[in-house]
């Protein structure tokens, strides 16, 4: 601590001007006592007046410099009341040296010390230290002052006025205002000292070190003056130097906030004791209390105090401190009653934030549902656009046409926006007017159906067929119906073309095989039976060759080759009968089918001479193709 203290007078008299005019004029003050040839009265107004008013002035405009680079905090109210501090101390020294002497003029000076030392105690009070983690409410700002006023004005009463009412001539001599002055010099300096060990960082130890000096050389020179009324000292004397000590102490102080440089790496880390349940201001005020008792022991117990106004004391230092006492409990009461309002407000914010949060959490649960239901609603949406089949909605009361994709307008002819308001019965859409009736019901009572082959009516009239499957569903709490239609027009078609085609090939005079890309036979028409003797039932899964008794299969291979390569293949083979008979026939063989699947080799085989008229093949599976003649 010592070299911290140390580094920052160092750096602070190297690079601060004003340090450096005040260090020079405090050793011109002292230089000024060695030099011969000056009268008493000159050394008085020098020592006594002059020399402290400038550095008064000096330390006043340090604090006010100190103010310059803050712009609001406790740090800014800790200067302000140093600087109205040294502010009544220079107006005391003015008033001193301008009005004349009287009983007047030394309770103006003495009111402006009480005020020099009220302001210096709140500052100290204000614990400036202690703001990176704590910061005093208006109401403990509040609390301070009470405490403080009562105690300084308890000292006022106690060393001053009562015995200045029972013995006049003892004012004039300034010792009841001495006393006054030392008692509050040795609070200062515990003050300061208690202040410097627990500050929190080594820049705020160095400070109220440097002030404990102040204080402790104030203390100092109010002794020595005391003494010097005790002994018949005469002033002018070198002891005077001490009024300019504790002045540039607080220069130093007030410009070492600045001029410190000193690493604070380590120092800064360490961890810092608490001050204790006494740093509040019930607590600070408890301890003005028992100041009270210690002083009147102390100065009756070594006689400095007089006998005369013992008694009167006696009774105000125990009215004061039960004043004090009163004081510090209803700080306490108004602090846990501040205290307790703080934690009822403190459960009503958690409980509020807790809402909050659940408020929160639902809010962003509900957005993500609605998001997750917009891209769900917007999924639907394009897969219901693109849809290949019909699809619609409408309303289950009344069937009032809500929504139809592109695929409706395309089948039915109708647009979207003449769809729209209506229903699938005033647009005619159904080719028997009771089928609206028959679904209504179906969907009231089973709430949907599925693959009802049903008929329509395009817009142009045409007749179609379709599958119909309907579900009902609640769109932002309405029932609606969503239907789902697939166009079986084209396909009922063919599949009749393909019934009556089979029919036909069935009862056909001509031998029709359908084989596999292998060969093995598939199909076996009723004419194959009566050419070859086989029925159906011998023939299916067999190899072709194998029943047709072919003896040389490459021209089976090569006729399977030209097939897949051109489509078809025509040419005369010899075949043979069940019962080994020879058989010559003419061969139309084509593939059909479709491409991207394994081909099926149709073949046709029909007897020699023999040509068929106008025949159109068709299987009856659905690789089925025509066969040429």
């Amino acid at each position: 601590m010592a070299g911290h203290i140390w580094s920052t007078l160092v750096a602070t008299l190297r690079h601060d001007r004003l340090a450096q005019a005040a260090a020079t004029g405090f050793l011109l003050s002292c230089l000024f006592y060695s030099l011969p040839g000056i009268d008493l009265t000159t050394r008085v107004m020098a020592t006594r007046h002059a020399i402290p008013l400038v550095f008064l002035a000096l330390t006043l405009g340090a604090l006010l410099i100190s103010l310059r680079t803050l712009e609001h905090g406790e740090e800014r109210r800790f200067w302000l009341d140093l600087a109205a501090a040294y502010g009544c101390w220079l107006a005391s020294r003015l008033l001193h040296l301008l009005w004349p002497a009287s009983t007047a003029r030394w309770v103006a000076e003495d009111i402006l010390y009480s005020l020099f030392y009220l302001a210096m105690v709140m500052a100290l009070e204000r614990r400036v230290h202690r703001r990176g983690d704590w910061r005093p409410t208006r109401l403990e700002r509040a609390l301070s002052w009470p405490g403080v006023a009562v105690f300084i004005l308890g000292i006022l009463l106690y060393f001053v006025l009562l015995p200045s009412a029972q013995d006049r001539a003892v004012y004039s001599t300034g010792e009841p205002s001495l006393h006054f002055y030392l008692s509050m010099d040795i609070y200062l300096t515990l003050t300061g000292v208690y202040l410097a060990r627990v500050g929190r960082s080594p820049r705020w130890r160095v400070l109220y070190t440097m002030m404990s000096v102040a204080f402790a050389t104030t203390l100092l020179s109010d002794l020595c003056e005391l003494l010097g009324i005790f002994r018949g000292w005469n002033f002018g004397s070198p002891f005077d130097g001490l009024w300019s000590l504790p002045l540039l102490a607080m220069i130093l102080a007030a410009r070492a906030r600045h001029g410190y440089t000193a690493p604070q790496s380590t120092q800064l880390a360490e961890p810092v004791a608490p001050e204790g349940n006494l740093s509040g201001p019930s607590g600070r005020t408890l301890v003005m209390a028992l100041a009270f008792p210690l002083i009147h022991f102390a100065g009756y117990g070594s006689g400095v105090l007089e006998a005369a106004s013992q008694n009167q004391r006696q009774t105000l230092t125990l009215w004061w401190m039960l004043l004090l006492a009163t004081i510090a409990i209803a700080q306490h009461r108004i602090l846990n009653r501040k205290v307790r309002a703080t934690l009822r407000d403190r459960e009503r914010f958690e409980a509020s934030l807790r809402s909050s949060e659940q408020d929160l959490r639902f809010m962003v649960e509900r957005q993500h549902t609605d998001e997750q239901l917009r891209l769900s609603e917007l999924k639907f949406f394009k897969a219901f656009r693109a849809s290949p089949d019909i699809m619609g909605i409408s309303t289950l009361e009344d069937g009032r046409i809500i929504e139809v994709n592109d695929a409706f307008e395309q089948v039915m002819g109708y647009r979207r926006e003449d769809a729209v308001g209506h229903s699938a019965s005033d647009l005619g859409l159904w080719a028997d007017p009771t089928t609206a009736e028959d679904l209504a019901t179906q969907l009231q009572r089973e709430g949907g159906v599925a693959d009802l082959e049903i008929r329509f009516k395009r817009r142009t009239g045409e007749p179609g067929r379709a599958l119909f499957s309907a579900e009902v569903i609640t769109i932002e709490g309405e029932s609606c119906i969503l239907s789902v239609a697939q166009d079986t027009t084209e396909r009922a078609a063919l599949e009749e073309q393909l019934a009556q085609e089979t029919l036909y090939l069935e009862n056909l005079k001509t031998a029709l095989i359908v084989t596999t890309l292998e060969h093995r036979i598939e199909h076996w028409n009723a004419a194959a039976e009566d050419l070859y003797g086989w029925s159906e039932s011998e023939v299916i899964g067999r190899p072709l060759f194998e029943v047709l008794g072919l003896a040389d299969q490459p021209p089976l291979r090569q006729a399977t080759a030209t097939v897949l390569a051109q489509g078809r293949w025509k040419g005369p083979w010899e075949t043979r009968r069940r019962d080994d008979r020879a058989l010559h026939v003419e061969v139309w063989w084509s593939r059909i089918g479709d491409p991207r699947r394994p081909p099926m080799a149709p073949l046709e085989l029909r007897a020699e001479g023999r040509r068929p008229r106008d025949q159109l093949i068709l299987a009856s599976r659905p690789t089925a193709a025509a066969t040429p003649p």
